[in-house]
């Protein structure tokens, strides 16, 4: 089991290796002394190489999101839903070229190799090393029965006002549906 380390030599083992996004997003975020900066909104990563640059928090309501370098995430606690975090904060990160906020990438529709539509992502599978965390698998919605299907980020060719894929259309219909 990966452990991520905290201040000091406590250390926190992690369950899973693996995380939803949609579950990162219910964590709570506070010090490492325990006082509460907000709630994690959003996750920054790198479309060279799918790693997660940058953790987006909310302070509350009416105020603006902050960013932490992912540097700054010292542990996780999956019991307690909670990320320590320490660093300075700086104005949230806008999707660009290089960098996108997966929320930007869900909104996407995303299409085969040979330019048929595929359907829309629903969630990402975020990677949760110690050393690093990565967007490993594309959830995706596929057809009008909306088949479930998990895509590797590497199979990802191109981003742009869409998601491209490495993969025709009939190869993606052979992919075999992911149980809930």
């Amino acid at each position: 089991m990966p452990v991520l380390w905290a201040l000091g030599n406590d250390k926190i083992i992690r369950r899973n290796e693996k995380m939803l996004y949609s579950e990162l997003k219910k964590y709570g975020v506070t010090t490492p002394l325990g006082d509460k900066v907000g709630k994690a909104v959003e996750v920054v990563i790198s479309i060279k190489d799918w790693n997660v640059k940058e953790l987006a928090v909310s302070p509350g309501f009416f105020k603006k999101q902050v960013g932490y370098d992912f540097d700054a995430v010292k542990n996780v606690d999956d019991n307690k839903k909670k990320m320590i975090i320490e660093g300075r904060t700086h104005p949230a990160s806008k999707s660009t070229t290089e960098h996108m906020n997966i929320n930007d990438l869900m909104r996407k529709k995303i299409f085969s190799s040979d330019d048929k539509e595929i359907g829309k992502m629903y969630d990402v599978v975020i990677a949760t090393k110690p050393e690093y965390w990565k967007m490993e698998k594309a959830l995706i919605h596929h057809g009008t029965l909306k088949r479930r299907l998990r895509l590797s980020s590497s199979e990802i060719e191109s981003i742009t006002d869409k998601i491209v894929l490495s993969k025709t259309y009939e190869e993606v219909e052979r992919i075999k549906e992911e149980p809930e």
